[in-house]
């Protein structure tokens, strides 16, 4: 769980999480834009679409996620026991 981070880095790094999962399972936008939908983690498709943006901005600046969005060793030791059901 990540802990101590002020409430909008928190949303950040969440936001990460759930870009790195939805690229790491779902080779096309419409699917990536469709898990999260599904999965409840934003109402809309523009929600979505601002979701990932966001995701990949800062999982990128922190070397969460690579030039193709995916998942680095990082990331997965970083996640490693996260949750967003937490």
């Amino acid at each position: 769980m990540v802990s101590g981070l002020a409430g909008g880095n928190y949303i950040c790094l969440v936001d990460v999480f759930i870009t790195g999962t939805a690229y790491d399972r779902a080779t096309s936008e419409k699917e990536r834009i469709r898990y999260v939908l599904e999965a409840g983690y934003a109402g809309t498709e523009n929600a979505a679409k601002t979701l990932l943006a966001l995701g990949r901005n800062v999982g990128a600046h922190f070397g969460l996620l690579d030039d193709k969005h995916l998942p680095t060793p990082l990331f997965d030791q970083f996640y490693r026991d996260f949750s967003v059901d937490s």
